[in-house]
């Protein structure tokens, strides 16, 4: 590990929990990196994005703890989709922990210039959690358990940015039967799947 990777591990903890309250401004990292010990200098240099990559970082930290997590949480269960499911209800858990660090980071990447970086944050946390849940897929099938996935996550991000309260895992549940509703009806329609996945392949090819 660099001293550069060191650093910013050391510095997002504090920075998600300033977030909550001074948002991901380059003010609350310098503020935060001093009382750290930390040169404006040297913070600059961990995130020269400034708020929205520390925001972009802080998600692929909570990323690799989920997968850290993965084989303790899953050891007793052996279907995939219950495995997809359990990891992404304590993804989503570990957001809600930081509701509204997460809502100001969102609002941060909601202006055009960021939009790319939202759709690749879904996409990682989507990737990582199949790949957790033991997907090995290879065909088109790859790309359409992502988007379907990233659906759920942002949908229900959004509800705990937006609401906050304890519902949500109630509002997840139900994107998850309407995916595999969607699932169970392009079944039924061979000449669907292969556009649909296609569609799916080309927008991932994007992010």
């Amino acid at each position: 590990m660099t001293q550069r990777e060191e650093l910013r591990k050391k510095l997002i903890g504090p920075f998600a929990q300033a977030a909550a309250f001074d948002g991901w401004t380059k003010s609350m990292m310098l503020s935060e990196g001093q009382s750290l010990g930390v040169s404006a200098a040297a913070v600059r240099v961990a995130f020269p994005g400034g708020g929205a990559e520390a925001f972009m970082f802080w998600h692929e930290h909570d990323d690799a703890e989920l997968l850290r997590e993965a084989p303790n949480l899953l050891a007793d269960e052996a279907s995939t989709t219950k495995r997809v499911t359990l990891l992404t209800q304590r993804r989503l858990e570990m957001l809600a922990n930081h509701g509204e660090a997460h809502r100001r980071g969102a609002a941060l990447l909601s202006v055009p210039t960021h939009l790319p970086n939202m759709a690749k944050l879904f996409a990682n946390m989507s990737d990582n959690i199949w790949h957790a849940a033991g997907d090995q897929s290879t065909d088109m099938s790859y790309y359409s358990k992502r988007a379907l996935l990233g659906y759920i996550l942002k949908t229900t991000s959004m509800r705990i940015a937006t609401d906050g309260s304890a519902d949500w895992h109630a509002f997840m549940q139900r994107r998850f039967g309407e995916v595999m509703h969607l699932g169970k009806w392009a079944s039924k329609l061979p000449s669907f799947g292969a556009p649909l996945d296609a569609f799916f392949k080309k927008m991932a090819a994007r992010r």
